[in-house]
């Protein structure tokens, strides 16, 4: 994934499914940066047709941490993390699980370090977008530099324990 050049410009790839019964549910991926970045971040969406539930967890390499949260609910952060010099061709783990029927986040992972995720909700927006269920990741530019972040694979998982 190569983000645009231009400070706060980004790159989404994102996949829509069509709704089914869900409770538990995650996204994983590998990603390897080849450029440093602002933000690396993953989502995941349930909507039925009247609102959407969002939770994100995001890299955010220029403040040296990693954050939850959403675009009305403020980032809040979880974890510190130092990645300098920045270490290209190295692959990463980030995974996030949320739970839809409560409403909350469950745990991420980045690497090998679990976080307790479970004191968060998740971003509820009101919607008409037909039902369905969607995973994005989104690569963020630094302004003056292309962002580039290689991503092996995005697996959704389901029915998380």
């Amino acid at each position: 994934m190569t983000a645009p050049t231009a400070a706060g410009l980004f790159l989404n790839m994102y996949k829509i499914i069509p709704t089914y019964a869900l409770n538990r549910a995650g996204i994983e991926i590998h990603y390897a940066p080849s450029t440093a970045f602002d933000n690396l971040q993953i989502a995941i969406g349930y909507q039925d047709g009247d609102a959407g539930h969002f939770g994100r967890l995001r890299v955010n390499q220029s403040a040296n941490e990693i954050v939850v949260g959403g675009n009305t609910v403020a980032f809040t952060k979880v974890l510190d993390y130092k990645l300098s010099p920045l270490i290209t061709g190295h692959w990463f783990v980030m995974k996030l699980v949320v739970d839809f029927d409560a409403n909350q986040y469950l745990r991420g992972t980045f690497n090998e370090q679990e976080i307790d995720l479970s004191a968060f909700s998740l971003e509820d927006v009101v919607t008409s977008t037909a039902p369905a269920f969607q995973i994005m990741v989104t690569v963020e530019s630094v302004g003056g530099t292309n962002a580039v972040a290689f991503v092996d694979d995005a697996i959704m998982t389901v029915d998380e324990p």
